[in-house]
């Protein structure tokens, strides 16, 4: 069933409005206000419940819309400290590995000159 304020519609405004050096004939209306003049004639034409379930899915798009971009910059600043503490605990490994690898070596060292000083002596 529909309502006495379905029927309504909402009044055509001409938009004339130009932006600064957008077109040389000022009789001609801007990108915007072309824009602007096709949506209020296609929102002139649409009932009152329809025009509110446009703008509460336009909510709902715009809400999740930027949900999703909190969340992907949220975890992009995750995975990037993820990467860099990563990148520290490689960097840390390796330079503990090469710090026992010359513990070996002068280990290895200090037994072959041993080893020779006992070879001497016999």
């Amino acid at each position: 069933m529909r309502q006495p304020t379905d029927e309504a519609r909402a009044p055509e405004v001409p938009l004339s409005g130009h932006a600064a050096g957008a077109s040389a004939d000022p009789s001609r209306p801007s990108r915007f206000a072309q824009a602007a003049n096709a949506i209020s004639a296609f929102a002139g034409r649409m009932p009152l419940r329809s025009k509110f379930w446009l703008s509460l899915a336009l909510v709902i798009v715009t809400v999740t819309a930027g949900t999703l971009l909190a969340l992907r910059q949220s975890l992009q600043t995750q995975a990037q400290r993820q990467v860099e503490q990563e990148a520290r605990t490689a960097l840390l490994t390796f330079q503990l590995m090469t710090q026992q690898q010359k513990a070996a070596l002068a280990r290895k060292a200090e037994l072959l000159a041993t080893l020779a000083f006992l070879r001497e002596e016999w």
